[in-house]
């Protein structure tokens, strides 16, 4: 394979994910590296604490001009990409093109945006790139504007994340789950969630109007933008890109079954305890602490006075290279 620009690909390598890979995804991809005639360069990374640094230190060793010519790679877990992503958005006055290798089989933007699980072939869509395309990612900064994360699809707050966490960390929902009883696991983290979980306060600061929610269940944002809404530079100065808030009152188990049925119609908006929002930036405080997950990462549980906007962002893919049955295929 060989690349179609005098790009240099930086290799992120996610040393974690590589040790415990029993695909062995990353002594394939150095295999095609070595038979290919593009610029590249190897950056290990040993463990996630790692990454700021790397990045930081990359970013000043490159200087400028170079920074123009680099496009960074992610091998790696998905939750290594966005930390990648983060600190590179944090640490260059440019924005750098970046891509990823998926590791593992599940990758919602990946399948999103049309990149293949297989890790050669999205290596061979990355490869066959001529240009970047552009992508709605998410912006998360903290009022005290010390940290600045980044997501691709959604970000939960509040029951549904607790939910989410009981059925990751809990050893008898784990065992059901592992004996093909997920319905069993899921009804009885819905009980305990229901049992456990309490009300909070929540309040949106949409175009200089504030919203008061006492009794807040759940809040989730989530970037809606469709893989159509793929973009030039220049068709991204007159699109509109939005996130989706939602905010979610007085759920208790009968109106949590009406939310389910409401939602199996696409109607949950007409509901009275489901409030939502279509805006490009909004302002999040929650004084209490809470259960949350970014891009389903489980956070630690926190406060939030939190900015979100939306950030245009360079991808080096060129997805529709490779025919729609390679990208089906997973390693």
């Amino acid at each position: 394979m060989e690349a179609r620009n005098v790009k240099t690909f930086f290799f992120i390598i996610d040393e974690e994910m590589v040790k415990n890979d029993p695909q062995k995804t990353w002594k394939k991809i150095k295999s095609e590296l070595k038979n290919s005639k593009i610029n590249y360069k190897i950056i290990k990374v040993h463990n996630l604490k790692q990454i700021s640094r790397v990045i930081q230190q990359f970013v000043d060793t490159l200087g400028m001009h170079a920074l123009t010519d680099a496009v960074v790679i992610s091998c790696g877990r998905n939750i290594f990409f966005l930390e990648v992503l983060s600190n590179l958005l944090n640490a260059a006055k440019v924005k750098i093109p970046v891509a990823f290798i998926p590791f593992e089989d599940k990758n919602i933007f990946a399948k999103k945006i049309g990149v293949s699980l297989d890790p050669l072939i999205a290596l061979q869509q990355i490869f066959n790139t001529i240009r970047p395309t552009y992508y709605n990612l998410v912006e998360m900064d903290e009022a005290t504007h010390t940290v600045k994360k980044v997501f691709l699809d959604e970000v939960i707050i509040g029951f549904n994340a607790y939910l989410s966490s009981l059925l990751q960390n809990s050893r008898m929902l784990i065992f059901l789950q592992e004996h093909h009883s997920y319905y069993a696991a899921r009804f009885c983290g819905l009980v305990a969630a229901f049992v456990n979980r309490e009300h909070f306060a929540a309040t949106l600061r949409i175009n200089h109007k504030y919203y008061f929610f006492k009794n807040t269940c759940s809040v989730s944002i989530k970037n809606i933008t469709p893989e159509s809404e793929f973009k030039t530079a220049s068709q991204l100065q007159t699109s509109e890109q939005l996130l989706n808030i939602s905010v979610i009152s007085s759920l208790n188990p009968f109106t949590s079954f009406l939310l389910w049925l409401f939602r199996k119609f696409k109607a949950e908006t007409k509901l009275p305890f489901v409030h939502t929002f279509k805006q490009k930036q909004f302002h999040l405080m929650i004084n209490s602490l809470e259960f949350g997950q970014i891009d389903n990462r489980e956070l630690t549980n926190k406060f939030y006075d939190v900015f979100f906007r939306i950030v245009n962002y360079p991808f080096w893919f060129d997805v529709d290279s490779v025919s729609l049955t390679q990208k089906k295929q997973k390693g």
